[in-house]
């Protein structure tokens, strides 16, 4: 039988281990990119559920590195080969969806590669499905005075270490100026 403490320590080392292979996989990365990942603070996680988190940050670590370089052949490594970004559309409970791979921009760009130690942090959510997580991040739409903070959500969907769909709750509408 496993005591709590005995299963703290298990996923500390787990996580510690994930990181390390996320730094000595992708030296291309800032430390400023993954240090930006937050999680909300429970104690009910389990080792699923901490291997479930560190799958979804390295894989939006490796996302982030392949939009800033726009380098086609990592980006279909990051994602499966029928995954989806969809956006909220005007109408309520539909989307509209892309091919994750073929999208003209990336999702979440400047939220995912921004390098500013002040910018907003990336919150990671677990769900009660053991393969998804809700994302929080900040988007700064517009220009100049038309700059302004905008808070979105997103669901991920992992299926083993690659994503399978992102559904942003935002429409393409308000991410623009």
């Amino acid at each position: 039988m496993i005591n709590a403490s005995m299963l703290r320590v298990f996923c500390t080392v787990l996580l510690t281990v994930s990181m390390q292979t996320v730094f000595a996989g992708d030296a291309a990365m800032s430390s400023t990119q993954i240090s930006r990942f937050r999680y909300p603070t429970t104690k009910g996680y389990t080792v699923d559920r901490a291997d479930l988190l560190a799958r979804v940050e390295r894989a939006l670590s490796r996302y982030a590195v392949a939009c800033a370089t726009r380098d086609e052949k990592a980006m279909a490594e990051v994602f499966t080969d029928f995954a989806v970004i969809a956006y909220a559309s005007n109408a309520a409970g539909r989307f509209i969806a892309s091919g994750a791979i073929a999208a003209e921009e990336c999702w979440a760009a400047g939220a995912l590669t921004g390098t500013s130690s002040n910018e907003s942090p990336i919150w990671i959510y677990p769900t009660s499905d053991p393969n998804d997580v809700l994302i929080q991040y900040t988007v700064v739409p517009g220009a100049g005075t038309a700059q302004h903070e905008v808070q979105d959500l997103a669901l991920v969907e992992m299926a083993g270490d690659r994503i399978s769909q992102i559904r942003d709750y935002m429409t393409r509408v308000d991410l623009e100026p």
